[in-house]
């Protein structure tokens, strides 16, 4: 069953940060524990009960998110980015089923193995829908969305490496672009519909099999299904982004054209995510 979440900070995050018996959530921002006045850390005010032993704690909102989860969502991020370099510029079929069935079934490796850590999201436009839908801290945005960027751009890295041992890096290296620079000759205008409307639906499915009553533990299934339709549906267009992070990634490396068209892949996705998130609060939790 889920622990209660206050500030951001899960009641169990809490009782492993301070070693101690956690007791009752008692409102909003404040939670009881059986714990010494030693034991309060940094970013807590407190007030001793009548026992000396009773204190409860109230969270503030300075707290960042932990180191790990912050190192979960660059891990995650990094094997996303991984997934379009490799399926895209190696494995050679950057338009085809290939290249899309390697990203969804990586995000659904990674929600799994990281996603009860951070969440899962490897995505800032993830990131901002959630908050956006209240179910997520907006104090840790900012935090999320640099792990996830840093997380990318050594992705990026690392397969440049791997492909200049080879000679010169492929042209555009896989990079999301419109005009002449989109694999079907689509405009401007095509590729900010696309990235908007496919990363909002993105977004509402992600927040909707993640409510109490979705899908459960099957969860990344459904995410990593509709990550990888969503790329049959559009390499195209603009190459699919829907990803910030991602686009940031490749385009650090292409420079050029990848940086001058880089606002777009960024605009565009944090919109649809902002809109799924807000479809997701309007409709509320599952019955």
């Amino acid at each position: 069953m889920a622990l209660p979440c206050v500030g951001g900070i899960s009641v169990r995050d809490l009782s492993l940060l301070n070693r101690s018996k956690v007791g009752t959530a008692t409102r909003r921002g404040q939670i009881t524990f059986w714990v010494s006045d030693a034991h309060l850390k940094r970013g807590a005010s407190h007030s001793t009960a009548k026992s000396g032993m009773v204190v409860e704690l109230t969270i503030l909102g300075g707290i960042m998110p932990s180191t790990n989860k912050l190192f979960a969502e660059a891990i995650g991020t990094f094997m996303l980015v991984s997934a379009v370099l490799g399926g895209a510029l190696i494995s050679g079929n950057a338009a085809g089923l290939g290249v899309a069935l390697c990203i969804g079934i990586s995000v659904m490796a990674m929600a799994w193995a990281v996603g009860p850590i951070s969440g899962g999201h490897f995505n800032p436009a993830v990131t901002l829908g959630l908050a956006v839908a209240g179910r997520f801290a907006n104090k840790n945005i900012i935090p999320y969305w640099i792990a996830q960027i840093v997380g990318g751009v050594v992705a990026a890295i690392f397969f440049a490496i791997i492909l200049k041992t080879k000679g010169d890096l492929p042209a555009g290296f896989a990079s999301n672009g419109y005009g002449e620079h989109s694999g079907g000759g689509y405009p401007l205008l095509a590729a900010l519909l696309m990235e908007v409307v496919q990363t909002a639906l993105f977004i509402f499915v992600i927040a909707r099999v993640t409510r109490t009553g979705g899908a459960g533990n099957l969860a990344p299934v459904a995410i990593g299904l509709t990550l990888g339709a969503m790329h049959i549906m559009s390499i195209p267009v603009a190459n699919t982004s829907l990803n910030p992070a991602r686009s940031i990634a490749t385009a650090v490396i292409e420079q050029g054209w990848a940086l001058g068209q880089l606002w777009l892949f960024i605009v565009a996705p944090l919109i649809g995510g902002a809109i799924g998130g807000a479809i997701d609060k309007y409709l509320g939790d599952n019955p």
